[in-house]
């Protein structure tokens, strides 16, 4: 995804106005954000099982002797547990 998000921008250097104001008018200026909340809960709902799967198999045989398991304070469980470093909002065309 980010491969194809980089693609995408090649060559600008600044923001799609006329995305950002359609996004603004579809948040009320990032005011109402409910909808994009509720995306990132269901995407950390599915990094959390996906990370403990990934720390079981590498509890697993062959797993490397140098594999140390991270602590349970470090385990993702919700949105906060995340920096958001970049965003990309998709949208049908009107």
């Amino acid at each position: 995804m980010l491969e194809a998000f980089e693609t995408t921008l090649i060559g600008r250097s600044e923001a799609i106005l006329r995305l950002c104001d359609i996004f603004n008018a579809e948040t009320d200026n990032g005011q109402d954000m409910d909808r994009y909340d509720k995306l990132l809960t269901a995407v950390v709902g599915h990094i959390t099982p996906a990370h403990n799967r990934t720390q079981i198999t590498s509890l697993g045989i062959g797993a490397s002797r140098d594999f140390i398991l991270p602590r349970f304070s470090k385990t993702p469980r919700a949105a906060t547990d995340f920096e958001l470093v970049t965003w990309l909002a998709i949208s049908s065309p009107e």
